[in-house]
């Protein structure tokens, strides 16, 4: 496993397996909406090598005593 802190959200890519097209990046969406969320079905992560992943995730926001977002947390599951 590996820990990405201090690194901007745009250090992994993922698609729409049927479109190809690029999935709306979770981390983004929590920071915007300030909720806990996940993607949608048939999300694909690529590898920096080009190996591909169908996967799972779930994104949550990290909060401070006072409910300001300071980050994020993003999990992938294969």
């Amino acid at each position: 496993m590996k820990l990405e802190v201090g690194r901007r959200s745009k250090s992994f890519q993922i698609v729409d397996e049927q479109t190809r097209e690029p999935a709306i990046n979770p981390v983004e969406t929590v920071l915007r909406e300030g909720q806990i969320t996940g993607l949608s079905s048939h999300t694909v992560l690529i590898h920096r090598d080009g190996r591909e992943f169908a996967i799972d995730d779930s994104a949550a926001p990290i909060r401070t005593k006072e409910g300001v977002i300071v980050g994020t947390v993003l999990v992938f599951r294969d």
